[in-house]
């Protein structure tokens, strides 16, 4: 399965290219992701929290980088388990960095992923992106919060507690899509009671 997805912030290309050339403030970014060996040779180690239900996940697992800063353009690939649910998954993470209009920096990523056992059991396309959706509103938020608030050394040694909720964000995403099917009912009815009194 392929996730593109875009998003825009008001730093210069050089600025974002300065985080993102640091895995441990780039996973800080994320909510449950740690870097637990730092890179070395274009390898490294980490781990992902999440909670599905009443499971609590970890993936744990290694991963490689290559950057391109004439093209500006990484690439991030990685593989991680979960020894309680034997769930796995492997993904494969392209971005890059473009100058927008206004003077800040467009960020486009592509990410390519496989999921097995439990997870993929849940881990379907359109909850995924829902995940995915989620995921970038908190990578911008807290990119942006890497460049211009903290201390950047404080946050890379302030563990992250925060696991990212996937039946959270299945609930909040089927709130959403009954309350459309709900108002679309609502408005198709109303026009039936209009037109019978016409």
């Amino acid at each position: 399965m392929k996730i593109l997805q875009q998003f825009e912030v008001s730093h210069s290309r050089e600025k974002v290219w300065e985080i993102f050339d640091d895995l441990s403030r780039v996973a800080s970014c994320f909510p449950g992701a740690q870097i637990t060996r730092p890179l070395q040779n274009d390898s490294f180690s980490g781990q992902v929290a999440m909670t599905l239900g009443p499971m609590r996940l970890q993936f744990k697992g290694d991963g490689s980088l290559s950057r391109d800063k004439n093209n500006w353009r990484g690439t991030i690939q990685g593989d991680g388990a979960d020894t309680v649910t034997k769930s796995k998954a492997s993904a494969i993470l392209a971005y890059s960095l473009s100058n927008s209009s206004e003077g800040g920096t467009i960020v486009q990523v592509e990410v390519e992923y496989k999921l097995f056992g439990a997870l993929a059991q849940v881990g379907r396309p359109a909850l995924v992106q829902e995940v995915a959706n989620h995921l970038t509103g908190e990578f911008k938020k807290n990119l942006n919060e890497q460049i211009v608030g903290e201390n950047p050394l404080e946050r890379q040694e302030r563990p992250s507690n925060s696991s990212l909720n996937v039946i959270g964000l299945f609930m909040r995403m089927l709130a959403v899509r009954f309350s459309f099917f709900r108002s679309l009912f609502s408005r198709e009815k109303n026009g039936n009671l209009g037109n019978r009194h016409q």
